[in-house]
């Protein structure tokens, strides 16, 4: 019985340890059945992306489109219902509006209105049948479909001090071929900009504010940029745009980059984000209040992610971009509207992903980085004597997690496979991506004859937002002129990194692994004591939310689904274990698998009466953003060792949650596994 738990916040996590213990059985507590007529699969949001703002206080209508996937009609006597989070003044239920048989697609529709009080808020749903039991979606069909929103600002505040799509021709267009037109043609193989009055985003959904299509030069490493006119920032403004490829642009893979310039000073980046066509799109809410009294001109920058995707299918998609002035907190946009026949994507259900890597969420909240560049130039025919080829990294592999703001020395090693000698006068050139804090030029540490390799190791610093960044280096000749990597010589190399909060994950196995039998080295408690709380002598106000507990165990089973695995068994016992170590972590702030009493996982399973033979733990912590149970499970699933927990020969598991606002963490996630 679920008797506790809460919502969270900052990324950082932990992980997990696998063993065996001698014991008896417990009878696992079973679920209870749903009809094997009533299953479901999401099909699309049809408004109200996720993510999307409104004013506190704000109306809105949600519609979902479900599909009926199994064998039984759902009558007009089915009903959507309320399963957990935030209501949103919603009814608790809401009937279907025709008959739907198997097959056949229906739009829910619910009539909502923002939460009073800023913030970021999720409601959950499921459905229930005639004889009232609950279904959902997925293969366990426990899963639910949600509404995600934003609350920000105070009501009707917000106006529009700039818009960049309005004024898109204003801007001076241009690529690595020179200047552009605008607005450009398509198929323009130099890049082009166009003007879209509704455009169609990567999940079918139509946005109602026009927006812009960018198309990079077409090649590989190609950009497209517009230098907007002067325009004076204000404290609070705030840069707002959704971010994505264009609809059906399937081989799309490019980046996104906020520049800005003051007078004739260098171009800095204010902030990048990797986008590639995977059928979601993301929300970028930038507070500009950095650059507050200084009159700059802001360039939108596109690039094809050179070695990914396809150039010529590079549509880059800015909606609604514009700045937005009047209010402290996320800036209140138009919700896209319905389309009348979206694509039928199977959206999942744990929200969007950062899209190349393990993630952590939408893209990251805007940090300026003092990252002094022209942004990347057209890279001039080289010399015939400068080739390159990429040997290996000689440090940081890519997909490497580092924490927020952490040191770090980045080392390639590169062949020189042409006929002439490097000398210390060539160079490695920042090209573009995310600067990490390293010179732009770091000049080769030695000379470098034909057929000879050098290390090249730059010190850079990870970026102060959770999130996965990459950032693209060339070489430079002694006259200036770049080249890069292959026959082609425009190839980058590249530094790629997950970045996390303060504490950083790690990831240990245990020194026993399932199949073994340590029977002498453990004793089996047959009469366990019964568990306590931790004491409180920090006054930490704990905080539960047990729908945050429910919404990990039907992901995890959800995981568990896809590759065919059998779904673990709630047990309180193991609840309880894992709540009662969430709460020690949090009132004496700390993330550990051993406890404050220097107890294990085992130790604490057993306390609660758990009588399996062996289990393992996996830990979550975490803040702002990242502060779900989606994310928490999407982490886990992008962690190899993680992921081999979720995933191992389990039958019993229970999750366990509580916040502490004083804490370092704020949020601490715990799931314990057992085998009987």
């Amino acid at each position: 019985m679920k008797t506790r738990r809460f919502l969270l916040p900052l990324v950082l996590i932990l992980v997990l340890l696998s063993q065996l213990y001698p014991a008896a059985s417990l009878p696992p507590r079973s679920a209870s059945a749903v009809s094997g007529c009533d299953w479901a699969q999401f099909i699309s949001d049809v408004t109200v992306p996720d993510g999307t703002t409104f004013t506190p206080g704000a109306a809105f209508t949600k519609t979902w489109r479900l599909k009926n996937i199994g064998t039984c009609t759902w009558t007009t006597d089915y009903v959507a219902i309320f399963y957990s989070g935030t209501q949103m003044s919603a009814p608790s239920t809401v009937r279907l509006p025709a008959n739907v048989a198997p097959g056949t697609k229906v739009n829910i529709t619910i009539n909502m209105i923002a939460p009073a009080a800023p913030g970021h808020y999720r409601g959950y749903w499921r459905l229930r049948n005639a004889a009232g039991v609950q279904f959902g979606l997925g293969t366990t069909k426990g899963g639910t479909f949600f509404v995600d929103i934003n609350v920000g600002g105070s009501g009707g505040s917000l106006g529009t001090a700039y818009d960049f799509v309005s004024n898109y021709c204003s801007a001076a267009w241009s690529s690595g071929a020179g200047a552009l037109p605008c607005p450009g043609t398509s198929g323009d193989a130099r890049g082009f900009v166009q003007k879209i009055a509704s455009p169609v985003l990567e999940n079918g959904s139509t946005d109602s504010n026009p927006g812009l299509s960018l198309a990079p030069q077409t090649l590989a490493g190609g950009f497209i940029q517009g230098i907007y006119p002067d325009f004076t920032v204000q404290s609070g403004d705030h840069f707002n745009s959704i971010i994505n490829c264009a609809a059906n642009a399937a081989g799309c893979y490019v980046n996104f980059r906020l520049e800005y310039q003051v007078g004739t000073g260098p171009v800095k980046v204010f902030w990048t984000f990797d986008e590639k066509y995977d059928g979601l799109f993301y929300r970028a809410d930038l507070d500009l209040s950095p650059l507050a009294g200084q009159t700059v001109r802001f360039i939108l920058f596109t690039a094809d992610v050179s070695g990914h995707g396809t150039p010529s299918a590079d549509r880059a998609l800015w909606g609604g971009a514009r700045i937005l002035r009047g209010g402290s907190g996320p800036a209140p946009t138009t919700a896209p509207a319905p389309t009348t026949a979206p694509s039928p994507t199977t959206a999942p259900t744990t929200g969007p992903t950062p899209t190349t890597a393990p993630t952590t969420g939408p893209a990251p909240t805007a940090v300026p980085t003092a990252a002094p560049t022209t942004g990347p130039q057209p890279t001039l025919p080289p010399v015939s004597c400068d080739y390159a080829n990429f040997v290996a990294d000689v440090t940081i592999p890519d997909g490497t997690t580092l924490t927020t703001n952490a040191a770090f020395t980045k080392t390639w090693r590169i062949q020189n496979a042409s006929s002439c000698t490097w000398t210390t006068a060539y160079a490695a050139i920042f090209y573009n991506g995310s600067q990490f804090g390293a010179p732009g030029i770091v000049n080769l540490p030695g000379s470098v004859a034909p057929g000879a390799t050098v290390d090249i190791t730059v010190a850079m610093v990870a970026p102060a937002t959770p999130g996965h960044y990459r950032s693209n280096w060339k070489l430079r000749d002694p006259a200036g002129v770049q080249f890069g990597l292959g026959a082609s010589r425009t190839g980058i190399y590249w530094a790629d990194i997950n970045v996390v909060g303060p504490a950083g994950p790690t990831a240990t196995l245990a020194p026993t692994i399932p199949g073994t039998n340590p029977t002498a080295t453990f004793t089996q408690v047959v009469n366990p004591p019964t568990p306590t709380r931790t004491t409180n002598p920090s006054g930490c106000n704990l905080v539960y939310n047990a729908s945050f507990e429910l919404m990990m165990e039907s992901l995890i089973n959800n995981e568990r689904a896809k590759v065919g695995l059998p779904a673990l068994t709630v047990i309180n016992a193991l609840e309880i274990s894992s709540g009662l170590h969430s709460e020690d972590m949090a009132i004496n702030n700390f993330m550990a698998h051993n406890g404050s009493d220097g107890s294990t996982y085992w130790d604490r399973e057993v306390r609660a009466g758990y009588t399996g033979r062996w289990g393992g733990e996996i830990i979550y912590v975490g803040s702002g953003p990242y502060n779900t149970p989606e994310n928490a499970v999407t982490w886990w699933m992008n962690d190899p060792p993680h992921k081999a927990v979720i995933l191992a020969d389990y039958q019993d598991f229970g999750a366990g949650y509580v916040y502490c606002s004083t804490s370092t963490y704020g949020g601490y996630f715990t799931v314990d596994f057992g085998h009987r």
